[in-house]
């Protein structure tokens, strides 16, 4: 019998327990249903593939001997979830593409925070350079004055503090800049700054650096 013909006789609801059961004990199996489906999740939350990310990344297993001086260790999940953002930029579906390279930037720092210093260096630099290119490449085709605001609301944020997030954010500040006017740049900055209530932040002082720039 053919697996097609022998799904048909099973009860959908008996398959989506048999899946939440098996994807407890294989990662990649849950990676694949969260990259696969993550289209038929509510857009009105901008931060719907965030969840999904992390419980991916909890599941990846470290192991300290596929490091050598010559290779670094690999990541698929999120080398998974960036292919899914480059087939959104393929299809001119920008905004999904940008929030998947968000949830990428967020969670990835959240997971190099909470591990070893000296495994954090061991894993490849695009890991953090590739959501920042995708964010660049789609940057024409969405709202820039919501992504600038973005980078300068993430940038202050301590898990970002001396690392390479901090100056990925600053790369797509400065295309930001070449891509409107110096006159359109400065409303977009005094109207963020504005709508900051405690002009004393790192926010804030962001702003105004950029700013005077």
């Amino acid at each position: 019998m053919q697996l097609d013909d022998f799904l048909k006789n099973i009860p959908a609801e008996k398959l989506r327990e048999f899946i939440i059961a098996q994807s407890e004990y294989n990662p990649e199996l849950k990676n694949a249903v969260y990259l696969e489906f993550s289209s038929n999740i509510d857009n009105t939350n901008n931060n719907k593939y965030s969840m999904m990310l992390r419980k991916s990344l909890e599941s990846v297993i470290i192991d300290e001997n596929e490091h050598t001086y010559e290779d670094w260790m690999t990541i698929d999940v999120l080398d998974q979830w960036f292919n899914k953002a480059n087939k959104y930029l393929e299809h001119e579906q920008y905004n999904e593409a940008i929030l998947i390279c968000k949830s990428c930037i967020e969670e990835y720092s959240r997971f190099l925070y909470n591990v070893d210093e000296d495994i954090s260096l061991a894993f490849s630099n695009h890991y953090i350079s590739d959501p920042f290119d995708i964010i660049i490449d789609a940057l024409e085709y969405t709202d820039k004055k919501d992504l600038f605001d973005y980078c300068l609301s993430e940038i202050s944020k301590k898990k970002y503090k001396e690392t390479d997030f901090y100056y990925g954010f600053q790369d797509v500040v400065k295309e930001i800049k070449k891509s409107i006017n110096t006159k359109t740049f400065i409303v977009i900055k005094d109207k963020l700054l504005n709508d900051i209530k405690d002009k004393s932040s790192l926010e804030a002082k962001n702003i105004l650096r950029y700013k005077i720039r």
